[in-house]
């Protein structure tokens, strides 16, 4: 089957499908695309509720013509919800008129309107939109018969909104009249008979017998006055279907209506109400003539309700021409002349000019006399310009309605020969990545412009310029006095050297500043100190040591811990200048390590010196050997020492000295704790040895020595 044929079937099935009794159609049904609407609505009356409704398609709505709608009304429940389905009881069936009831109702007496000829002029063309003859085939003739039902359609809601007994011919209204006063209703509209192809759901509404209240809308209505023409607006209301314009002359004594049929509401939708209608009326007979404009807005209902009223008129809003202004000329020092023309010949109602002068030519602008110039002046003398900022000068043509227009901003050059003063530095910085921070005082002159900024690597070398911020379109900006740059961090060269000058607006250069030394920030740790000596006495450990050739060390650091211990303690910290110190805070007998390191200015610190030990000296005493004898075993040819010692444990020791032949004394053994005798087999040369013995502890204390004892040995 073709698709041309498969829309005539389609159709067909619609049209005969106005038979069928109607059922109410599935939720599945409903959210499909070709589901239709009943929409209605209800005036609450005293003694009766008038609906008024329709259906969302022009397809549906030859189905409703044909086979009619039902009214059904069930008491509405005190808890808000929807009554049940069979809470509702059919109180009315309403079918459009035949065309024989249009004429009976003619022929009563009851001269239908214009909207009623419309309304049976409509439902007979429409009744042929859907007749058996047979369509030619062309889908261009299936579109414009969509096109003129759609259209017949939308005539048929203008003409019930418009007329009661419109409403009525077309079936899509019913006046209820068996209300009571003390009760609150809910309606039902469902059509008679329904398409398979467009399921259509039910309209409700909910309405009570009570007096009908008018809208009370008044101030709503606003006036725009314009040159030769007012525009009227008011607030869109989605309860409206369309509005009327009046407009009296006579200050509202008598209207007259602008436009015979009403102005439609393109806000139907919900949340349209914030949008506002508005109607131009250019049919004013001249400005400044006041007119009083009343809104009327047009009820689905036929009625007719006064939105608001509001009194304005139309206004000259053209301003003159614009004065043209070259570039003003200083006459002196002191003068400056500002000349301007205008098209010839200037309009009637010109009423003077304004002179006005800013800083910027983006203003705002400020006048310079404080009333009009007359509309012959063209020229004015300025002696209140800034010597210092720029001079933007603009002229401004007044009419007598207040309108005016305003020329081009033009900039007077003035002479300026006088530079800035030398700028100053506050400060500058470079972090670790090399960028630096330059800070400058700010300069006190009015017109200084903004700074150059040079660099060098060396004090003796010449300045390159590497930053000129009067080059930015923004004045704060070119007037930063904090700016930055970027240098090579991992260089040998210690310091970067900077200069400013300032420039004022007419490019007048100070002398430069002083010189700014920035110093590069320090990666390299110092070389580390070493140590040269150390000795131990009564006083303490003396360490003595060469400090870190480095240039920036700021201090040296001694360690110390116990011999041993894996812990480091900061003894002192010496000037960089320091060479020696000495432990004073030693225990007695007890061995340290000592070590020391350097920390540069950017606290970066040198490796440890190799560590020295020594042990802290005890200056006590202890007792001394007493019965020490000497004797030379001549068959032995041995020298036997012997003494007693009092004492026990093994905190000590005894040392032997030997002096030869008037020599001095030398130690020849140290011996444990534990001995009383010793035998030197070195005294074998002839002649006479001495001997003394001395007690040494651990911790260092020693005894006096023992008495000297000689031997002689012969020659052999």
């Amino acid at each position: 089957m073709t698709r041309l044929r498969l829309l005539l079937v389609l159709i067909s099935a619609l049209f005969g499908a106005a038979g069928v009794h109607a059922q109410e159609p599935t939720r599945a049904q409903l959210d499909s695309g070709l589901a239709a609407h009943v929409v209605v609505i209800a005036r609450e009356g005293r003694d009766s509720i008038v609906l008024r409704w329709g259906v969302t398609k022009p397809a549906v709505w030859l189905i409703g013509n044909r086979g009619g709608y039902a009214v059904d009304r069930a008491i509405a429940r005190s808890d808000g919800k929807q009554p049940a389905a069979g809470e509702f009881a059919q109180i009315a069936i309403v079918k459009p008129w035949s065309p024989d009831q249009f004429e009976r109702a003619a022929a009563s007496g009851d001269t239908p309107s214009s909207f009623a000829t419309l309304a049976a002029a409509l439902l007979d063309t429409a009744e042929g939109d859907r007749s058996d003859a047979p369509l030619d085939g062309s889908p261009d003739a299936v579109r414009e018969g969509r096109d003129r039902l759609a259209m017949r359609h939308g005539f048929a809601l203008l003409a019930a909104d418009r007329s009661a007994l419109a409403a009525e011919g077309l079936g899509l209204r019913y006046v209820d009249r068996t209300v009571h006063a003390s009760e609150r209703y809910v309606y039902r509209v469902r059509m008679i008979a329904q398409s398979p192809i467009y399921p259509v759901d039910s309209g409700y509404t909910t309405a009570a017998a009570k007096p009908y209240a008018r809208a009370e809308r008044r101030n709503d209505v606003r006036a725009a006055e314009y040159d030769g023409s007012i525009l009227v607006n008011w607030p869109a209301d989605a309860y409206y279907s369309g509005y009327f314009v009046e407009r009296s002359a006579d200050k509202g004594r008598t209207f007259e209506r602008l436009i015979s049929v009403p102005l439609l509401s393109a806000h139907s939708r919900a949340g349209a109400d914030s949008v506002p209608e508005a109607y131009l009326d250019t049919t004013i007979a001249a400005n400044y003539r006041p007119y009083t404009y009343r809104v009327v807005g047009a009820t689905p209902f036929a009625d007719e309700e006064l939105l608001g009223e509001v009194t304005a008129m139309g206004r000259d809003r053209t301003p003159p021409g614009r004065p043209y202004v070259p570039n003003p000329e200083p006459v002196d020092r002191r003068h400056v002349k500002i000349i301007w023309t205008m098209d010839e010949p200037p309009a009637r109602d010109l009423a003077g000019f304004m002179v006005l002068r800013d800083s910027t030519d983006a203003g705002p602008f400020q006048p310079l006399w404080g009333r009009l110039l007359p509309p012959s002046t063209r020229s004015f003398v300025d002696t209140s310009f800034s010597e210092s900022a720029p001079n933007y000068y603009a002229v401004a043509a007044f009419d007598t309605a207040g309108n005016f227009s305003l020329s081009f901003p033009a900039l007077v050059t003035l002479i300026d020969s006088t530079p800035p003063d030398a700028p100053s530095w506050v400060r500058g910085t470079m972090d670790t990545n090399g960028v630096v921070t330059l800070v400058l005082h700010a300069n006190r002159e009015a017109d200084c412009m903004g700074y150059r900024i040079l660099r060098s690597n060396a004090e003796d070398h010449e300045f390159s310029s590497i930053i000129e911020s009067y080059g930015t379109e923004s004045l704060g900006a070119a007037r930063d006095t904090v700016l930055h740059d970027t240098v090579e961090v991992g260089t040998l060269t210690r310091y970067v050297y900077y200069r400013a000058i300032a420039l004022d607006r007419h490019f007048n250069e100070s002398g430069p500043s002083v010189i700014l030394a920035v110093p590069r920030p320090d990666r390299v740790p110092p070389s580390p100190p070493v140590i040269v000596d150390v000795t131990a006495n009564e006083a303490g450990v003396g360490i003595e040591f060469v400090p870190s050739t480095s240039e920036d060390v700021k201090s040296h650091t001694v360690l110390r811990r116990i011999s041993g211990a894996e812990q480091w303690d900061t003894l002192k910290l010496l000037p960089r200048d320091a060479r020696s110190c000495t432990d004073t805070t030693t225990e007695r007998g007890t061995r340290y390590d000592y070590s020391l390191f350097a920390t540069d200015s950017a606290n970066l610190r040198s490796e440890r010196a190799a560590a020295v030990t020594a042990r802290a000296v005890d200056p006590g005493t202890c007792a001394p050997v007493n019965a020490f004898e000497v004797r030379y075993d001549s068959s032995a040819r041995q020298a036997r020492l012997s003494w007693t010692y009092a004492a026990s444990g093994a905190g000590y020791r005894f040392l032997v000295y030997r002096a030869a032949a008037g020599g001095p004394l030398r130690q020849i053994a140290a011996l444990a704790s534990d001995a009383r005798a010793y035998a030197d087999a070195d005294a074998r040369s002839a002649g006479t040895y001495e001997y003394i013995v001395k007690v040494v502890t651990r911790s260092g204390a020693e005894s006096q020595p023992s008495d000297r004892r000689n031997v002689v040995v012969g020659s052999r």
